[in-house]
Protein backbone atom coordinates (compact mmCIF):
# COMPACT_ATOMS: atom_id res chain seq x y z
CA UNK A 1 0.00 0.00 0.00
CA UNK A 2 2.98 2.31 0.52
CA UNK A 3 3.51 2.38 -3.23
CA UNK A 4 -0.04 3.49 -3.99
CA UNK A 5 -1.00 7.11 -4.44
CA UNK A 6 -2.33 8.85 -1.32
CA UNK A 7 -5.65 9.46 -3.06
CA UNK A 8 -6.03 5.75 -3.86
CA UNK A 9 -5.12 4.72 -0.32
CA UNK A 10 -7.59 7.25 1.06
CA UNK A 11 -10.28 5.65 -1.06
CA UNK A 12 -9.44 2.08 -0.02
CA UNK A 13 -9.19 2.62 3.76
CA UNK A 14 -12.91 3.40 4.39
CA UNK A 15 -13.91 0.18 2.61
CA UNK A 16 -11.34 -1.79 4.59
CA UNK A 17 -12.69 -0.43 7.90
CA UNK A 18 -16.33 -0.99 6.91
CA UNK A 19 -15.92 -4.60 5.79
CA UNK A 20 -12.98 -5.75 7.93
CA UNK A 21 -15.32 -8.02 9.93
CA UNK A 22 -15.87 -10.22 6.86
CA UNK A 23 -12.35 -11.60 7.28
CA UNK A 24 -13.27 -12.47 10.87
CA UNK A 25 -16.70 -14.03 10.31
CA UNK A 26 -16.23 -15.42 6.79
CA UNK A 27 -19.73 -14.13 5.95
CA UNK A 28 -19.65 -12.00 2.80
CA UNK A 29 -23.38 -12.06 2.02
CA UNK A 30 -23.69 -8.29 2.46
CA UNK A 31 -21.29 -7.75 -0.45
CA UNK A 32 -23.77 -9.42 -2.78
CA UNK A 33 -26.24 -6.59 -2.20
CA UNK A 34 -23.77 -3.86 -3.19
CA UNK A 35 -23.63 -2.19 -6.57
CA UNK A 36 -20.99 -3.58 -8.92
CA UNK A 37 -18.81 -0.52 -8.36
CA UNK A 38 -18.98 -0.63 -4.55
CA UNK A 39 -18.52 -4.39 -4.51
CA UNK A 40 -15.38 -3.98 -6.61
CA UNK A 41 -13.95 -1.42 -4.15
CA UNK A 42 -14.86 -3.52 -1.13
CA UNK A 43 -13.25 -6.64 -2.59
CA UNK A 44 -10.12 -4.72 -3.50
CA UNK A 45 -9.85 -3.38 0.06
CA UNK A 46 -10.40 -6.83 1.61
CA UNK A 47 -7.79 -8.41 -0.66
CA UNK A 48 -5.21 -5.84 0.45
CA UNK A 49 -6.24 -6.14 4.09
CA UNK A 50 -6.11 -9.92 3.97
CA UNK A 51 -2.66 -9.82 2.43
CA UNK A 52 -1.47 -7.33 5.06
CA UNK A 53 -2.69 -9.53 7.96
CA UNK A 54 -1.55 -12.78 6.40
CA UNK A 55 -5.12 -13.92 5.75
CA UNK A 56 -5.19 -13.77 1.99
CA UNK A 57 -5.89 -17.52 1.71
CA UNK A 58 -8.95 -17.02 3.91
CA UNK A 59 -10.10 -14.20 1.60
CA UNK A 60 -9.72 -16.49 -1.42
CA UNK A 61 -11.90 -19.10 0.27
CA UNK A 62 -14.57 -16.49 1.02
CA UNK A 63 -14.52 -15.36 -2.60
CA UNK A 64 -14.99 -18.89 -3.84
CA UNK A 65 -17.76 -19.64 -1.34
CA UNK A 66 -19.79 -16.60 -2.39
CA UNK A 67 -18.74 -16.66 -6.07
CA UNK A 68 -17.40 -13.12 -5.84
CA UNK A 69 -15.79 -11.72 -8.95
CA UNK A 70 -14.05 -8.41 -9.43
CA UNK A 71 -15.17 -7.84 -12.99
CA UNK A 72 -16.04 -4.19 -13.54
CA UNK A 73 -19.50 -4.99 -14.87
CA UNK A 74 -21.69 -7.99 -15.46
CA UNK A 75 -23.42 -8.69 -18.77
CA UNK A 76 -26.73 -7.20 -17.65
CA UNK A 77 -25.20 -3.91 -16.51
CA UNK A 78 -23.31 -3.60 -19.80
CA UNK A 79 -26.54 -4.23 -21.72
CA UNK A 80 -28.39 -1.68 -19.57
CA UNK A 81 -25.70 0.94 -20.17
CA UNK A 82 -25.84 0.41 -23.93
CA UNK A 83 -29.64 0.77 -23.94
CA UNK A 84 -29.64 3.91 -21.75
CA UNK A 85 -30.70 6.80 -24.01
CA UNK A 86 -29.62 9.31 -21.35
CA UNK A 87 -26.00 8.27 -21.99
CA UNK A 88 -26.21 7.90 -25.76
CA UNK A 89 -23.64 9.46 -28.08
CA UNK A 90 -25.93 12.37 -28.97
CA UNK A 91 -26.86 13.05 -25.32
CA UNK A 92 -23.19 13.02 -24.30
CA UNK A 93 -22.44 15.52 -27.07
CA UNK A 94 -25.26 17.73 -25.84
CA UNK A 95 -23.83 17.64 -22.30
CA UNK A 96 -20.38 18.61 -23.62
CA UNK A 97 -21.70 21.45 -25.78
CA UNK A 98 -23.89 22.81 -22.99
CA UNK A 99 -21.05 22.55 -20.47
CA UNK A 100 -18.61 24.32 -22.79
CA UNK A 101 -21.02 27.24 -23.14
CA UNK A 102 -20.99 27.66 -19.35
CA UNK A 103 -17.26 27.33 -18.63
CA UNK A 104 -14.45 29.87 -19.10
CA UNK A 105 -12.32 29.30 -22.22
CA UNK A 106 -9.31 27.87 -20.37
CA UNK A 107 -11.50 25.16 -18.80
CA UNK A 108 -13.78 24.35 -21.73
CA UNK A 109 -10.82 23.71 -24.03
CA UNK A 110 -9.56 20.95 -21.72
CA UNK A 111 -12.89 19.15 -22.15
CA UNK A 112 -12.79 19.62 -25.94
CA UNK A 113 -9.20 18.37 -26.05
CA UNK A 114 -10.21 15.30 -24.07
CA UNK A 115 -13.05 14.52 -26.49
CA UNK A 116 -10.52 14.58 -29.34
CA UNK A 117 -7.93 12.27 -27.73
CA UNK A 118 -9.96 10.04 -25.39
CA UNK A 119 -7.76 10.19 -22.29
CA UNK A 120 -8.87 9.85 -18.68
CA UNK A 121 -9.50 13.18 -16.90
CA UNK A 122 -6.24 13.31 -14.91
CA UNK A 123 -4.24 12.15 -17.95
CA UNK A 124 -5.79 14.94 -20.01
CA UNK A 125 -4.62 17.59 -17.55
CA UNK A 126 -1.12 16.08 -17.40
CA UNK A 127 -0.98 15.99 -21.19
CA UNK A 128 -1.82 19.69 -21.46
CA UNK A 129 0.96 20.57 -19.02
CA UNK A 130 3.52 18.42 -20.84
CA UNK A 131 2.71 19.95 -24.21
CA UNK A 132 3.39 23.36 -22.75
CA UNK A 133 6.56 22.39 -20.87
CA UNK A 134 8.21 19.60 -22.87
CA UNK A 135 6.69 19.81 -26.34
CA UNK A 136 9.85 18.86 -28.22
CA UNK A 137 10.20 15.52 -26.46
CA UNK A 138 6.49 14.81 -26.10
CA UNK A 139 5.19 15.61 -29.58
CA UNK A 140 6.36 13.58 -32.59
CA UNK A 141 5.43 14.47 -36.16
CA UNK A 142 5.47 11.62 -38.66
CA UNK A 143 4.01 10.88 -42.07
CA UNK A 144 1.64 13.82 -42.13
CA UNK A 145 0.22 13.44 -38.63
CA UNK A 146 1.45 13.90 -35.06
CA UNK A 147 1.33 11.78 -31.94
CA UNK A 148 1.74 12.50 -28.25
CA UNK A 149 4.14 9.93 -26.81
CA UNK A 150 2.74 9.36 -23.33
CA UNK A 151 4.83 6.21 -22.83
CA UNK A 152 7.95 8.38 -22.44
CA UNK A 153 6.60 9.49 -19.06
CA UNK A 154 5.88 6.19 -17.27
CA UNK A 155 5.36 7.72 -13.83
CA UNK A 156 2.52 9.83 -15.20
CA UNK A 157 0.95 7.58 -17.81
CA UNK A 158 1.96 3.97 -17.19
CA UNK A 159 0.40 3.38 -13.82
CA UNK A 160 -0.33 0.02 -12.22
CA UNK A 161 -3.88 -0.36 -13.49
CA UNK A 162 -4.37 2.63 -15.78
CA UNK A 163 -2.11 3.26 -18.73
CA UNK A 164 -2.00 5.32 -21.89
CA UNK A 165 0.60 5.07 -24.63
CA UNK A 166 -0.03 7.48 -27.52
CA UNK A 167 -2.61 9.96 -28.80
CA UNK A 168 -3.12 11.25 -32.33
CA UNK A 169 -3.35 15.04 -32.72
CA UNK A 170 -3.50 17.59 -35.54
CA UNK A 171 -3.20 21.37 -35.83
CA UNK A 172 -6.74 21.94 -34.58
CA UNK A 173 -6.03 19.95 -31.43
CA UNK A 174 -2.74 21.74 -30.84
CA UNK A 175 -4.48 25.11 -31.21
CA UNK A 176 -6.97 24.05 -28.54
CA UNK A 177 -4.18 23.04 -26.17
CA UNK A 178 -2.54 26.44 -26.55
CA UNK A 179 -5.74 27.97 -25.15
CA UNK A 180 -6.06 25.52 -22.24
CA UNK A 181 -5.30 26.65 -18.72
CA UNK A 182 -2.90 24.83 -16.42
CA UNK A 183 -5.78 23.30 -14.47
CA UNK A 184 -5.91 19.98 -12.66
CA UNK A 185 -8.94 17.73 -12.41
CA UNK A 186 -10.03 19.16 -9.04
CA UNK A 187 -10.09 22.69 -10.45
CA UNK A 188 -12.35 21.59 -13.31
CA UNK A 189 -14.52 19.62 -10.90
CA UNK A 190 -15.04 22.72 -8.73
CA UNK A 191 -15.91 24.84 -11.78
CA UNK A 192 -18.64 22.37 -12.69
CA UNK A 193 -19.96 22.11 -9.12
CA UNK A 194 -20.14 25.90 -8.70
CA UNK A 195 -22.26 26.14 -11.84
CA UNK A 196 -24.37 23.14 -10.76
CA UNK A 197 -23.39 21.25 -13.92
CA UNK A 198 -23.42 17.42 -13.65
CA UNK A 199 -19.81 16.21 -13.37
CA UNK A 200 -19.54 13.94 -16.39
CA UNK A 201 -15.96 14.52 -17.48
CA UNK A 202 -15.80 10.84 -18.52
CA UNK A 203 -18.31 11.58 -21.29
CA UNK A 204 -15.45 13.17 -23.27
CA UNK A 205 -13.55 9.87 -23.37
CA UNK A 206 -16.72 7.99 -24.27
CA UNK A 207 -17.47 10.40 -27.11
CA UNK A 208 -14.04 9.74 -28.59
CA UNK A 209 -14.30 5.96 -28.32
CA UNK A 210 -17.86 5.80 -29.64
CA UNK A 211 -17.03 8.09 -32.55
CA UNK A 212 -14.15 5.89 -33.73
CA UNK A 213 -16.13 2.67 -33.40
CA UNK A 214 -19.07 4.15 -35.32
CA UNK A 215 -16.66 5.05 -38.11
CA UNK A 216 -15.45 1.48 -38.45
CA UNK A 217 -12.20 1.43 -36.46
CA UNK A 218 -11.28 -1.90 -34.90
CA UNK A 219 -11.86 -2.13 -31.16
CA UNK A 220 -8.14 -2.88 -30.75
CA UNK A 221 -7.24 0.51 -32.28
CA UNK A 222 -9.69 2.32 -30.00
CA UNK A 223 -8.30 0.40 -27.02
CA UNK A 224 -4.75 1.37 -27.92
CA UNK A 225 -5.61 5.07 -28.11
CA UNK A 226 -7.57 4.95 -24.87
CA UNK A 227 -4.79 3.19 -22.98
CA UNK A 228 -5.92 -0.42 -23.03
CA UNK A 229 -4.07 -3.37 -24.50
CA UNK A 230 -6.44 -6.11 -25.58
CA UNK A 231 -6.14 -9.39 -23.65
CA UNK A 232 -7.73 -11.59 -26.28
CA UNK A 233 -5.65 -14.15 -28.15
CA UNK A 234 -6.40 -12.27 -31.37
CA UNK A 235 -5.12 -8.93 -30.01
CA UNK A 236 -2.01 -10.42 -28.45
CA UNK A 237 -0.89 -12.76 -31.24
CA UNK A 238 -2.64 -11.97 -34.53
CA UNK A 239 -3.78 -8.35 -34.81
CA UNK A 240 -0.93 -6.56 -36.61
CA UNK A 241 -2.41 -3.66 -38.61
CA UNK A 242 -0.47 -1.11 -40.66
CA UNK A 243 -0.39 1.15 -37.65
CA UNK A 244 0.74 4.35 -39.41
CA UNK A 245 -2.11 3.99 -41.88
CA UNK A 246 -4.61 3.49 -39.05
CA UNK A 247 -3.30 6.46 -37.05
CA UNK A 248 -3.34 8.65 -40.14
CA UNK A 249 -6.96 7.66 -40.67
CA UNK A 250 -7.75 8.62 -37.07
CA UNK A 251 -6.17 12.02 -37.71
CA UNK A 252 -8.52 12.57 -40.66
CA UNK A 253 -11.53 12.07 -38.38
CA UNK A 254 -10.36 14.54 -35.74
CA UNK A 255 -11.45 17.62 -37.66
CA UNK A 256 -15.04 16.38 -38.29
CA UNK A 257 -15.26 15.43 -34.61
CA UNK A 258 -13.89 18.85 -33.65
CA UNK A 259 -16.70 20.62 -35.54
CA UNK A 260 -19.29 18.14 -34.26
CA UNK A 261 -18.32 19.03 -30.71
CA UNK A 262 -18.26 22.78 -31.35
CA UNK A 263 -21.36 23.22 -33.52
CA UNK A 264 -24.42 24.65 -31.84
Amino acid sequence: MRERKKRTVGHIIPYAKRYEHILQTGNASELLALSQRNKHHAMRALALLGNFHGRYDMWKQIKERYDLKRSNADDLSIFTAMMDCKNSYSSMLQWLKGTCRELPLSYRNILIFDALVGLRPEETCQSVLLLKRDRTNYLKVKNGFAILEHYKYPQLFLRRTKKCYISVVNEKVLEIIARCGDHNYNAIYMQLKRRKIPVRFKFCRKIFGTCLRQRGFAAEIVDLLEGRIGKSVFARHYFRPDIDEQLSKVERYLEPLYYEVLEG
